[in-house]
């Protein structure tokens, strides 16, 4: 297994600092419970086989699945680089899908929301080993599908044995990151689609002050009246933030006919920098240091958590594995 970087280095790049002697980028790394250093990007959020994926013949491949991300981040990278410019042609069909490509690739492949997908994934498998338990669906799978053969060929038990059995591969971790790295490309082309859907403006920090950014660094978030940013949304609601570099940060959602550019003062870089460090996952990054970043990390660092407390379901009912295998075997309700 090779060691993929979780948030794409070219990105931190743009936090970063060149190091006395020229040879490494180094950003300050934030964790609660951590001493604040400065770290060689190259080194920074790697984790072996973050990528990794099983393959038709059941081997867990991750070198194709990091070259694809990588040639998709290669792709954008200019378009991140001149998106931070007063100059930057927001007008751009080519430059716009690109950045919202990019932003929706940094959402949907980040540690905050693998996490999320692997807890939500626990608990389908947890109510699917549930549903095998009930003689009577299971009966009444085995006689739909006995009705539409010559002969019968299923009984109740070998239904559950089935089911079973689809519960034991989904629960092996090889399984769950698989399907984890096979489903970033769809949930990137659907996010990339409402990011076009929005109005967008830069922000431009007042001299002295920075954006940071984290290992999950595109945020949703609403603003609450004379009071901070309060991320944990989804896209359909709020605002959208990309931290393209310290002295910029992409929000989308802003109202039609708003300026492109938009000077904000520090009051407004504080609480951006807020709901970025409470949403992160485990690390933040700046390019120069800052205690007040440093307490923030301390006091607010990822106490956001998807499916805990962001992130919810409000109002929605997700179907139970009852419901999707009678939807599946043709079951009346």
């Amino acid at each position: 297994m090779i060691a993929s970087h979780t948030i794409p280095a070219f990105y931190l790049k743009q936090f970063s600092s060149r190091a006395a002697n020229r040879k490494a980028d180094l950003v300050w790394v934030y964790e609660r419970n951590q001493h604040p250093a400065q770290r060689n990007i190259r080194k920074q959020g790697k984790q072996n086989g973050y990528f990794g994926a099983r393959g038709p013949d059941g081997s867990i491949d991750d070198k194709e699945h990091e070259k694809a991300m990588a040639r998709l981040e290669n792709e954008c990278n200019e378009s991140l680089v001149c998106a931070r410019s007063d100059l930057f042609d927001r007008s751009s069909t080519r430059h716009r899908r690109r950045l919202a490509f990019y932003a929706a690739l940094l959402y949907a492949r980040s540690t905050q929301r693998r996490s999320h997908s692997e807890h939500v994934g626990k608990q389908v498998i947890a109510d699917l080993a549930s549903a095998a338990e009930d003689e009577a669906l299971m009966t009444e799978i085995a006689d739909k599908i006995n009705s539409l053969a010559t002969e019968s060929l299923f009984t109740a038990a070998s239904v559950r044995d089935l089911v079973l059995e689809r519960v034991r591969l989904d629960a092996e971790p090889a399984e769950r990151n698989t399907q984890f790295v096979e489903g970033i490309r769809g949930l990137v082309e659907h996010f990339t689609e409402i990011l076009l859907r929005k109005n967008w403006q830069t922000w431009k920090a007042p001299a002295g002050t920075e954006f940071v950014t984290s290992d999950n660094p595109v945020i949703n978030f609403i603003m609450l009246p004379h009071g901070p940013f309060h991320p944990g949304y989804g896209f359909n609601k709020g605002f959208t933030a990309f931290p393209l570099a310290p002295d910029a940060c992409l929000i989308m959602g802003v109202k039609v006919g708003a300026p492109d550019v938009r000077m904000v003062d520090v009051s407004i870089v504080s609480r951006m920098n807020e709901a970025i460090i409470g949403i992160c996952d485990r690390y933040t990054y700046s390019r120069s240091f800052s205690a007040e970043i440093g307490n923030l990390a301390q006091q607010v660092g990822g106490i956001f958590r998807y499916g805990k407390n962001a992130l919810l379901p409000v109002g929605l009912n997700r179907p139970t594995a009852h419901d999707f295998l009678r939807r599946q075997f043709g079951l009346t309700q």
